[in-house]
């Protein structure tokens, strides 16, 4: 009797933490997401700093860090292939703490963008025009 109680404790342990781990989530749910790497620039000049954001209503969104006027996904989350809103956020880079992005340099600009089913480059070009009726506000608070 003990070693068939052995036994069933032992089948039961297994049986438990198969279960567990493939509840698990993996990298393999969901539709495909592709790497989206390139550029930003804002009237001429590459972002210091700032977000690139992609919206679909076909899967997850994904988006990078805008550093010095690029971004890669690999680093944050890749784009399923398809219409997208892209929203692109930029600062001048001059934060007062690290983590700090400064103040922003235009307003979110969003465009539509259709993105392949394959890794890509792109360049996003952010008007001049998407700093007007920008107010800048230097209240801490």
């Amino acid at each position: 009797m003990r070693k068939t109680s052995l036994l069933c404790m032992t089948w039961l342990l297994t049986s438990s933490l198969l279960f567990v781990t493939a509840g698990c989530g993996s990298s393999e749910t969901g539709p495909d997401r592709f790497r989206v790497s390139g550029e930003v620039t804002f009237d001429g000049k590459p972002v210091p700093a700032g977000s690139i954001d992609f919206e679909t209503a076909n899967g997850p969104p994904g988006g990078a860090q805008i550093v010095n006027g690029k971004f890669d996904t690999n680093s944050g989350k890749g784009v399923v292939g398809g219409p997208h809103s892209v929203v692109i956020q930029g600062f001048d880079g001059n934060g007062a703490n690290p983590g700090e992005l400064g103040q922003p340099i235009f307003k979110p600009f969003r465009i539509e963008f259709d993105f392949p089913k394959e890794e890509s480059t792109h360049q996003f070009e952010v008007p001049a025009s998407a700093a007007e009726g920008l107010i800048i506000s230097n209240d801490p608070a």
